[in-house]
């Protein structure tokens, strides 16, 4: 996992080097931090994970809300 982060951030990188900047941008800026999260072994904090599940279930439901809407 962190070889493929790693490596989007290199093409990323080579992206905005080159004006390749659709999307190029974001990877660059989230890869670091997706690192950080998978190298970071904290203990775990329910109010966290509660934040977490939270995010992740707004983002799978908001696109049938805006159906509806």
């Amino acid at each position: 996992m962190i070889a493929i982060l790693l490596t989007a951030m290199a093409v990323a990188g080579v992206g905005i080097a080159f004006g390749f900047v659709d999307g190029a941008l974001q990877a660059f800026v989230a890869a670091p931090l997706c690192l950080i999260a998978l190298l970071w072994r904290g203990g775990s904090n329910s109010g966290l994970v509660r934040a977490g599940e939270t995010a992740f279930g707004v983002y799978l439901v908001h696109p049938a809300v805006f159906l509806l809407l």
